[in-house]
């Protein structure tokens, strides 16, 4: 084919024809693919945009006080792993460290048993080294209230959850132990509290903590209540309980009646076969039900 010919120039035509339709043609299909990719990045961003707009509506909804110490929080338990054993005696012991609680670790590591401590704000040198004396034998420790005023505590939940953080720090620093089962003093409803309870309850769940009441009361806070008073309200109660679940039993280490009754307590449980534990927050809770509008 001569340079110049007809055949040439027809030639010529063909190839620019078929370039005139081969390049719009890839150019559609790039720009095909590339509308696709954006379109898959605009997608993206709108999701990512709708989280945002979500986690912001969110934040925008929390209540002030939700907002406070966002780093005291609790690890729940799994439902899966909840504990409860009929045959399981839980004695708890509020108020202290006092010069009593000395005592009651010593029999407590007489007989071989574990409790759990629900502790206050005592921060005077002997009560701190109570405290790290209840972690290092092996007993649990738990938040009580720091000031143990229930007047200001329950004032409003800010302040309750200005209470829990103090005690909640001291623990902490005291033991290592970052402490997430607790009591409301007082129990998790009383006549404090009544405005706010379910407000305090749900806020401390949220926050991954469990709560403890009693199923058993000691009655050792009792003005003049003699040792054997103590006893018998303790295995009564536990008695009154037999094969129902376990028995979480209210006592406080603030009274030398309660060291006195606390030898008889665990021979005479021990002798009908029970075991002793210390609580943790696989343990199904004892909690108080109050109707609505207490």
């Amino acid at each position: 084919m001569e340079f110049g010919s007809v055949k040439f120039f027809k030639c010529v035509i063909l190839v620019a024809l078929a370039l005139m339709i081969v390049i719009p043609t890839v150019g559609c299909v790039v720009l095909k693919v590339q509308n696709h990719r954006l379109e898959e990045e605009i997608t993206s961003m709108q999701a990512r945009l709708d989280l945002l707009g979500e986690q912001k509506e969110q934040e925008a909804a929390l209540l002030p006080y939700q907002a406070m110490y966002p780093d005291m929080i609790g690890k729940p338990a799994d439902p899966e792993d909840r504990i409860e054993n009929p045959n399981t005696v839980y004695l708890t012991f509020d108020d202290g460290p006092t010069a009593k609680t000395e005592k009651i670790l010593d029999i407590l590591a007489q007989y071989d048993v574990k409790a759990t401590f629900f502790v206050i704000g005592n921060t005077d040198e002997v009560s701190l080294r109570l405290m790290k004396r209840i972690v290092d034998e092996g007993h649990a420790i738990g938040v009580h209230t720091y000031s143990h005023e229930y007047i200001d505590i329950y004032k409003t939940p800010e302040s309750y959850l200005e209470d829990f953080h103090s005690q909640y720090a001291l623990i902490e620093r005291v033991t290592g132990v970052k402490p997430d089962i607790f009591r409301f003093a007082g129990g998790s409803v009383n006549a404090y509290n009544a405005r706010l309870y379910e407000q305090l309850i749900a806020e401390m769940t949220r926050r991954g903590f469990t709560y403890y009441d009693w199923n058993v009361a000691s009655g050792d806070a009792a003005r003049g209540i003699t040792a054997n008073e103590i006893i018998y309200n303790v295995i009564s109660g536990v008695d009154e309980r037999e094969g129902k679940s376990h028995k979480i039993v209210l006592m406080h280490d603030t009274r030398e009646t309660t060291a006195e009754a606390l030898p008889t307590i665990i021979s005479e449980l021990k002798e009908r076969n029970y075991d002793f534990e210390a609580l943790t927050n696989k343990v199904v809770p004892a909690n108080f039900v109050y109707p609505k509008g207490f």
